[in-house]
């Protein structure tokens, strides 16, 4: 993900990039997590993939457009280089990875037909900052499609105690960041004012399969936010145990129900 830390705050991504997270990350697909830019991925287009990560949606990006150039940036050193190698393995000549700030793009005004932004401006304390630099480095006329997160809307069945706790305390480190956890209801206040004309604007359920999602937020709670929320008193040695059996006992319920609420804007930069 994309962003920048002071004492200010942190716009850092906040679930790390653990085995979980990177399973989620890399099983995204542009008709799963950007329905909105399927139609314009057209030969020969040029695209800025904002928040690339491990690069995967990127490359799905690039293939379609080639011979158009895509470049996906990200804050994080080693996603930069681990998707500049994923993609020198694939053979893929018209993508290429930087490392960079949402905040201040290296790219000069009006280089690129498309741009991709996805689950990134929660991450962030300025995201209305993020939007206007991504207007600026469009061509007139150009494309943006942004699909955010909405941690408030996210259903879960059943939701236990530990379970609601788990949920509660990833919501407060987002907060005390300056981030949002309900950033998708506020992804179309966030386009206003910045240049951009909204042209669709959708919300969804992604539906997982709760054995999986359980697992890996097991697994997210052992190895990134239980030593974190340890670290800083929010939590025990022994209650990180018992929420990370929490989610195995969600894991093995066969009446689980897990389904995550996003939200999906395009926009144009007028001509």
């Amino acid at each position: 993900m994309t962003g920048r830390s002071d004492a200010m705050g942190d716009d850092s991504y906040t679930l790390g990039y653990g085995r979980a997270v990177m399973s989620w990350l890399l099983a995204r697909t542009p008709e799963s997590h950007a329905p909105l830019l399927l139609p314009h991925l057209k030969p020969g287009a040029s695209l800025l993939d904002c928040g690339s990560g491990p690069g995967k949606l990127t490359m799905d990006f690039a293939v379609r457009l080639a011979p158009g150039e895509v470049v996906g940036i990200d804050i994080e050193a080693t996603q930069v280089a681990a998707a500049n190698e994923a993609a020198r393995s694939k053979n893929l000549h018209n993508v290429r990875f930087e490392q960079a700030s949402i905040y201040e793009l290296p790219f000069t005004d009006e280089t690129f037909d498309l741009s991709f932004c996805g689950a990134v401006l929660g991450h962030l304390r300025e995201p209305r900052r993020a939007v206007a630099e991504i207007h600026r480095v469009l061509k007139p006329g150009g494309l943006a499609v942004f699909r955010e997160f909405d941690n408030a809307g996210d259903l879960f069945f059943p939701r236990p105690p530990l379970i609601d706790k788990s949920i509660r305390l990833y919501a407060d480190m987002l907060t005390e960041k300056g981030q949002h956890r309900d950033g998708g209801r506020k992804l179309k206040s966030w386009l206003r004012g910045t240049g951009f004309a909204l042209t669709a604007l959708d919300a969804t359920f992604e539906v997982f399969d709760s054995a999986s999602y359980s697992e890996a937020a097991a697994v997210l709670y052992r190895e990134q936010l239980g030593p974190y929320l340890v670290s800083t008193g929010r939590l025990t040695p022994g209650e990180v145990d018992e929420i990370v059996e929490a989610w195995h006992a969600m894991r093995d319920d066969p009446d689980a129900f897990i389904a995550a609420a996003w939200v999906d804007a395009a926009a144009r930069k007028p001509r």
